[in-house]
């Protein structure tokens, strides 16, 4: 059986031709399932670890992570160019050895591959309010309150 570290360097690379920007962008999605713990505590220590791990990688451009279900995540990382995506795989793979082992997390999917389409409303957030343009990237914090005292305290 492979390792979480092999299986996410084997994924194979989808390679496409992007008409519609001259720029391309590459992702990073991986799915997870936990054995153990909280989706809420999971949350607070890849917020704490990994998000700013990969958030000082070259060519960053975002790092989201959902709870899909009570005991599953899926984490979606963009970077500028392929090799950070493929990194960025690297990187989780050694997070999740070394930080999320109390989790039993088992990787249960992971695709990298260039962004075909893509929608980006920088001035928009999520609480409809817009954002100045020289805004540096918006932290979602796993605690709402905290949350909202960000928010409260960058207006």
């Amino acid at each position: 059986m492979a390792t979480i570290a092999q299986t996410v360097r084997t994924v194979n690379t989808v390679r496409t031709v992007n008409l519609w920007s001259p720029k391309a962008m590459y992702a990073a999605i991986r799915q997870y399932e936990l054995g153990a713990g909280s989706v809420t505590n999971f949350m607070r220590i890849v917020d704490q670890g990994i998000a700013e791990t990969l958030a000082s990688q070259p060519g960053f451009v975002s790092y989201h992570v959902l709870a899909t279900g009570a005991d599953e995540v899926v984490s979606v990382t963009m970077f500028d160019d392929e090799q950070g995506a493929i990194r960025s795989n690297e990187i989780a793979a050694e997070f999740v050895r070394d930080r999320l082992a109390p989790f039993q997390i088992n990787l249960t999917a992971a695709f990298t591959g260039e962004v075909g389409v893509s929608r980006i409303q920088p001035r928009q957030h999520r609480f409809g309010r817009g954002l100045p343009a020289d805004a540096g990237p918006h932290r979602r914090t796993p605690d709402p309150e905290a949350d909202r005292q960000e928010h409260t305290n960058k207006a």
